[in-house]
């Protein structure tokens, strides 16, 4: 509904918090937004999860932005970042680093930025093990998105932000283990070390420079993006008449 035919029920500015899907076929479908959790060991049907393949041509989205709390939500990496968690080696997951295909379709359609997580979103990027709320990050970047900062502007005092204060914090935590084992435990090493990588992994895609469009106006008429043809000459080849190629754009 929010992304389909009725431009007038479009939002400027779509947040989604929800599990991002992993596929085999992963450049298709990898990081596609689950709608509807059947439970554990349970395999998602297409109609459990929403991919790019699923935006239509027609989907009123031109001057949108998008940020999404999701595993794979913006891109995947080809090695798994979180292997230590699980005193794993470092394996690929991909065959290379690549972009989600809904944040490229949505941006291929008018949108204006998406935000959105690379590899796995952990609860550490909103809540400490102790249960106590951490969503500043969140809170600072949408203010600042609807104040009208550009979206690169609103994520550098809140994810990089974030990601410097805990990488700080990591680097002070090992020095000090050097010196005193007793410094921190392995649970809180642990959260530190995760919560680091974690706010690491939050990317733009699209122009960081974009605002995001808003207006005092109830119902402003949402514009449209138009197909336009244009002729294009093309040099021929020596001897021939001249030749004419009509292109979309």
């Amino acid at each position: 509904r929010l992304l389909g035919g009725n431009r007038q029920q479009a939002p400027a500015f779509l947040f989604t918090a929800s599990h991002g899907l992993r596929f085999p076929q992963q450049l298709d479908h990898q990081g596609a937004l689950l709608c509807h959790w059947k439970g554990d060991g349970a395999i998602p049907t297409p109609d459990d999860y929403f991919a790019g393949a699923d935006l239509e041509s027609d989907a009123k989205v031109l001057g949108m932005m998008a940020m999404f709390f999701a595993c794979y939500g913006a891109g995947t990496p080809r090695f798994d970042q979180f292997a230590h968690l699980a005193f794993r080696r470092r394996a690929p997951i991909a065959p290379y680093g690549f972009v989600a295909a809904l944040p490229k379709r949505l941006l291929s359609l008018g949108a204006l930025a998406v935000i959105g997580h690379v590899d796995r979103a952990w609860g550490c990027s909103f809540v400490s093990p102790g249960g106590h709320l951490e969503n500043q990050a969140f809170i600072t970047a949408l203010r600042k998105l609807l104040n009208g900062d550009p979206v690169g502007l609103a994520t550098d005092p809140s994810f990089d932000l974030r990601y410097a204060d805990m990488s700080s914090e990591l680097g002070h935590a090992l020095g000090e283990l050097a010196f005193d084992p007793g410094f921190i435990s392995e649970s809180d090493l642990s959260y530190t070390w995760m919560a680091t990588n974690d706010a690491r992994n939050y990317v733009i895609i699209g122009d960081p420079a974009v605002r995001l469009p808003v207006t005092d106006v109830q119902q402003p008429e949402r514009p449209e993006i138009i197909r336009a043809a244009y002729h294009a000459s093309i040099e021929p080849p020596s001897g021939e008449g001249p030749a004419e190629a009509e292109r979309q754009i």
